[in-house]
């Protein structure tokens, strides 16, 4: 399986924090594609916890 991740050029990612997507699967026959939003609790530390206590995060 080939991954592809980028940082955002958003500046909200610090260097050493996970990148906001993956492209998995880039030469498959299928001309499919899937988005899932939100599958992950990872805020960037620049958002804090977004107001949020660590249960609903």
């Amino acid at each position: 399986m080939v991954a592809v991740t980028q940082q955002a050029p958003s500046g909200l990612l610090a260097a050493d924090e996970a990148a906001p997507y993956e492209v998995l699967e880039v030469e498959a026959a299928s001309p499919v594609i899937l988005a899932c939003d939100h599958a992950s609790n990872r805020v960037p530390r620049a958002l804090k916890d977004l107001g949020l206590a660590n249960e609903h995060l």
